[in-house]
């Protein structure tokens, strides 16, 4: 499940809210107030590892802000 995958990969402490909708994406905010949508039919454990390693390049550029859209098939777009 994407809270499994969530803790397991360390982002319990940085996400401050998710939310599902009816077009199978899930929202979520980071702390920082990075907003991230994924599909919630795609691969969770994959998305949630690609995002564990987009937020920490993210921080090691000082870079707080800003929206990660990982619902397209082969790329994530920031």
């Amino acid at each position: 499940s994407l809270i499994k995958y969530i803790k397991k990969d360390g982002l319990e402490n940085k996400i401050s809210s998710i939310s599902f909708n009816s077009e199978n994406k899930v929202n979520m905010t980071t702390k920082e107030g990075i907003e991230i949508v994924i599909n919630s039919n795609s691969d969770i454990k994959h998305d949630i590892a690609k995002l564990t390693q987009i937020l920490v390049d993210l921080k090691s550029k000082n870079i707080n802000y800003g929206k990660i859209n990982m619902t397209f098939s082969k790329y994530t777009l920031y």
